[in-house]
């Protein structure tokens, strides 16, 4: 455009001509200075020209990426992300390879995406969030025996989590995160973590299991004898049967920490009472269906005398001391101790009033001197039997 030829002809004159000529080259694709050659009937001229080279004078965001929420540590991904080039010679083009592109995703915000090509640039932003695992924090108390499962919410959704005990014989935990309170006194830091590009990310809560408090109620204790038949001597030792009202106990159920998915009703199915006792002597014996089995070494104990009469005279006032030591039936540990202590004595039993009736009765030895028992031969509800009854010292 704006060529103008000067034409000269055969007969002498000269004409202006704008048209109907043709250029070559047409394309200039290279830089620098090109020559033009200029053909019209069949006569050529040329003229030279400049050529600046092609350049982006201008670069903005056609589309922006698909992606533009990403998390600390990920990969920046330019997928569907478009320019749009203005170059020197004003054309414009769609671009879509070529540049490069670059952000700092290593912390949590916006951040900017910077994109180069041709030598401008152009941006959009993308927001970063930072990985996190939540859902367990603080302290918590489990009762002894019970379990409860931990559950914890991970940024991404659905990372693998492994977790971890400090004190994996006090409190055990599971892959699934069940947590078992198996040791009184445990103190354990329970952790859950997942790693995400290359950074481990935890959290964590503290928990102990307490040693629960529970306190026998003191009854009266009424006390009973009955004389046995000789299913119930020990290597020679009278047997003396007591009626117990066994003392209740009352559980401090605030002090045990929480029961967890077992439940408090299950926790009490987890618990099961040793009750002992012991007398003055210091012996010590099993509880058995309410009763007190309770021997005193014959000729060192003489808790009551029996008469020729049949009549029964205790002269003993005996201490009985009930201990309840409670247990965990899935761990074994004793979760407290308690004890209530009575005293009773051997009560006066008169022949005919208290169904005992002597049959016959022997001494070893000489009777009334030192170091002769005297055997007696009882009934008593329907039991007949031999008992050492007393010892002369």
């Amino acid at each position: 455009a704006g060529l103008v030829l000067a034409a000269t002809y055969s007969d002498g004159h000269t004409e202006n001509v704008s048209s109907g000529f043709s250029c070559s080259p047409t394309d200039l694709n290279t830089a620098g200075s090109q020559t033009i050659t200029v053909t019209y009937n069949g006569k050529t001229t040329s003229f030279s020209v400049q050529v600046a080279a092609l350049s982006v004078t201008g670069l903005s965001i056609a589309s922006p990426a698909s992606q533009t929420e990403y998390y600390i540590g990920d990969t920046l991904n330019t997928a569907g992300l478009s320019l749009k080039a203005v170059y020197n010679n004003g054309k414009e083009e769609t671009v879509s390879s070529g540049f490069t592109a670059s952000a700092d995703l290593t912390s949590a915000g916006s951040k900017t995406v910077t994109v180069s090509y041709g030598g401008k640039s152009a941006t959009y932003s993308v927001n970063v969030t930072s990985p996190s695992i939540s859902g367990i924090s603080g302290s918590y108390s489990l009762a002894i025996g019970c379990y409860k499962n931990l559950s914890v919410t991970t940024i991404p959704a659905g990372q693998a989590v492994t977790w971890s005990s400090t004190d994996s014989a006090g409190v055990t935990v599971n892959d699934d995160g069940t947590i078992f309170a198996n040791k009184l006194g445990a103190s354990s830091t329970v952790s859950a973590s997942f790693t995400y590009n290359g950074i481990t990310y935890s959290a964590s809560m503290n928990v102990n299991v307490p040693t629960p408090s529970f306190s026998l109620t003191r009854t009266s204790a009424s006390f009973t004898t009955d004389i046995q038949d000789n299913d119930y001597k020990v290597d020679n030792t009278l047997c003396w049967l007591i009626d117990v009202e066994r003392p209740g106990y009352t559980i401090d159920y605030s002090s045990c920490g929480d029961f967890g998915d077992r439940g408090r009703d299950g926790f009490n199915d987890l618990l099961y009472g040793e009750w002992t006792t012991g007398h003055m002597a210091g012996n010590v014996m099993t509880v058995s269906s309410g009763k007190l089995y309770v021997t005193w070494p014959g000729g060192y104990e003489q808790i009551f005398t029996l008469y020729y009469n049949g009549q029964v005279i205790g002269e003993k006032i005996f201490t009985v001391r009930l201990t309840l030591t409670m247990h965990s039936a899935d761990s074994g540990n004793i979760v407290r101790k308690s004890h209530s202590t009575s005293a009773a004595q051997v009560t006066s039993i008169p022949k005919g009033k208290s169904g005992i009736e002597v049959i016959e009765y022997w001494f070893e030895g000489t009777p009334f001197v030192s170091g002769t028992y005297c055997w007696v031969k009882v009934t008593y509800n329907g039991k007949t039997g031999w008992t050492r009854a007393f010892h002369w010292k």
